[in-house]
């Protein structure tokens, strides 16, 4: 596949898009979701209520080959709505989901957006290691708020 950059992919979002939340608004609308946190020791579970994944960086590990160098960086955490939650909190955050705009002329596209979504969480100083997920379908990154630097590659 190609790599593409839409740089208003929320254009025609309402007020009550999930892109319009901040990580409290998460935090209160779901405290019981259930997040990992990566690059920690057993990669622990932790709820959505436990304000520390939105309010204390927490380094975790560095790794050289990093765009951070040799600096810790506190990793993301990851809510998998789409296969970790149940069908309730699923419904809940659908209702609140909005697909881009240029995805809506597909009826697969809109299906596949609306069914297989997942947030990544992170602040500021955090990130990701390289890395390939294995999924066999067309993926989308939007970002609500701050930055991100991506180094894309072939594997």
């Amino acid at each position: 596949g190609a790599v593409f950059v839409v740089d208003d992919c929320q254009r025609g979002f309402d007020d009550d898009a999930v892109s319009n939340f901040q990580c409290k608004d998460f935090a209160k609308r779901w405290p019981s979701g259930n997040m990992r946190a990566e690059y920690t020791p057993g990669q622990y579970h932790i709820r959505l209520r436990d304000t520390t994944w939105y309010s204390k960086v927490e380094p975790q590990r560095a790794n050289r080959e990093h765009m951070a160098g040799a600096q810790p960086i506190a990793g993301p955490y990851i809510w998998h709505v789409k296969d970790e939650e149940p069908l309730k909190t699923k419904r809940q955050v659908q209702r609140h989901w909005r697909t881009p705009y240029f995805l809506q002329k597909s009826f697969a596209n809109r299906m596949e957006a609306n069914e297989s979504f997942e947030f990544w969480f992170s602040m500021a100083g955090g990130g990701t290691f390289t890395h390939a997920d294995a999924y066999c379908e067309s993926t989308i990154s939007m970002q609500f708020s701050g930055t991100k630097r991506w180094r894309v590659q072939a594997f």
